[in-house]
């Protein structure tokens, strides 16, 4: 077996491509990244340089693996600044590096894809070949950021370090409606969310669920408009994402794309895009615009709820920008690893300081059971390396 390096996705067909990573998990389909790809949201100046890992068993693709070479840190909603400082205090650069993730999507998934192929043989042959890029390339690291519980543990045997963060991820339970969900809260919570529902009802702002040919290129431009200037307040800047890219996912992923409208007196005012799989709801962005919208925000959770109970999801992960919990239950909070490889000199100071640096949140994740005020600390404690 042989391990090849790609430094675009269009040098592997979408078939070849898909075979192995297959289609459901939305983030690792040929699909998705290549939108990114093709409409500059990475490669050129984005500080993103695509150098995807390909697993060739003979001439038979049997694993593949999204790899990036980054310049920088941003747009992956893990925090590792005061380490990039803290290399270049000791006189070693800390970019690039290399990344196995998602650009700007900070949901757990498989980041090592395989066809026909143990996923622990696929990780070792992964780490023998990355091992070697780090050695003859002097990168600093390589970070592989949301897995799978089982590829963190197949990485961490190889000698990667893990990082632990936290999530808050909806489970149904069995729920057959939206009112059989409430009727497992707390009176006092139950009364409070209807509140604040009626409220907004209250504003004439009414939500929409959108998938499908629904999603016509008026409702994109909506969209983006409200991305780019909720980006604009927050950051000061147009977001990461083109509005090609946005195109492109709307014309070749439209069955797995979930977009709550809000519209108020029939007036567009804010959407959250949400991608699914078979099992599981991923909301990735809600984006406001204007003052009218300061109480949208928490239905169009809820309204994402009721999507999933009314398909055949079983999973809502609301996205790493979410300002509440999805669920009143503590015990639906996931850890959420994070595994790096990195340079040798650095390897022991940086286990020892995560040995000793657990996310606060994990000890409060037993006694904080708020649905509307427990915020999500995903990847926010404690850096990465």
């Amino acid at each position: 077996m042989n391990v090849r390096f790609i430094d675009r996705i269009s040098d592997c067909s979408a078939a070849a491509w898909n075979l192995v990573a297959g289609i459901d998990y939305p983030f690792l389909r040929h699909e998705f990244l290549d939108a990114l790809e093709t409409s500059g949201s990475v490669g050129g100046e984005s500080g993103w340089q695509p150098f995807h890992a390909l697993l060739f068993d003979q001439d038979m693709l049997v694993a593949v693996m999204p790899l990036y070479l980054k310049s920088h840190s941003y747009g992956e909603y893990v925090f590792d600044w005061s380490w990039a400082d803290a290399y270049q205090r000791n006189g070693l650069p800390y970019y690039p590096k290399l990344v196995t993730a998602i650009p700007f999507t900070p949901a757990t998934g498989n980041r090592i894809a395989t066809n026909n192929l143990e996923a622990a043989t696929a990780c070792d042959y992964f780490c023998k070949a990355i091992t070697q890029q780090l050695k003859q390339k002097n990168f600093s690291g390589w970070h592989v950021l949301f897995p799978e519980q089982e590829e963190s543990l197949h990485l961490e045997k190889a000698g990667l370090l893990d990082r632990i963060g936290v999530q808050y991820h909806w489970f149904n339970q069995g729920y057959q409606s939206f009112d059989h969900f409430l009727n497992t809260f707390k009176s006092r919570q139950r009364k409070n969310l209807r509140k604040e529902r009626r409220r907004v009802y209250e504003q004439n702002v009414s939500l929409s669920i959108l998938t499908g040919d629904q999603l016509t290129p008026d409702i994109w431009q909506h969209f983006y408009r409200f991305y780019q200037a909720t980006y604009a307040k927050r950051s000061g800047h147009g977001g990461y994402l083109t509005r090609e890219f946005f195109q492109l996912i709307g014309k070749h992923m439209a069955s797995q794309i979930v977009m709550v409208m809000a519209y108020q007196d029939d007036i567009p005012i804010a959407a959250a895009l949400n991608f699914q799989s078979s099992n599981t709801l991923y909301g990735r962005y809600w984006e406001p615009f204007g003052r009218s919208t300061a109480f949208t925000s928490k239905p169009a959770t809820t309204r994402a709820l009721n999507t999933a109970l009314l398909t055949v999801c079983s999973d809502l992960i609301p996205g790493h920008r979410a300002s509440t919990r999805s669920s009143g239950d503590s015990r639906q909070s996931i850890r959420t690893p994070c595994i790096g490889l990195p340079m040798k000199a650095f390897a022991k100071p940086l286990a020892v300081f995560l040995k000793r640096n657990p996310p606060r949140c994990l000890a409060t994740l037993s006694t904080r059971n708020s649905f509307y005020h427990l915020k999500i600390p995903t990847n926010v404690t404690s850096p990465f390396w």
